[in-house]
């Protein structure tokens, strides 16, 4: 048997603007090298109701928050994500 390993970030909203352009984080080289842990939890991720980010190779366990007012952005929100092989151990 071999060890689980666990990272964690506070990623501070799943987009970053750069200007008038949004990016997700999810594509930032820093981390995609998280991503090599076995579990990631995500915290202050910022994702809505109406969110769905997908991460090949990874289930993912979300706590989402409703808006906190109408047409707000967001706030708080926390992810777990699991390498969908640690399911076959």
């Amino acid at each position: 048997m071999r060890n689980i390993t666990v990272a964690s970030w506070n990623i501070n909203g799943h987009r970053q603007k750069f200007g008038s352009v949004s990016i997700s984080k999810f594509d930032d080289p820093e981390f995609k090298s998280v991503l090599t842990e076995d579990i990631v939890c995500l915290m202050e991720t910022h994702t809505g109701p109406t969110d769905n980010i997908e991460i090949g190779g990874y289930t993912m366990y979300e706590v989402k928050r409703p808006r906190k007012k109408k047409g707000g952005s967001p706030q708080g929100a926390l992810q777990c994500i699991l390498k969908t092989a640690l399911s076959m151990l």
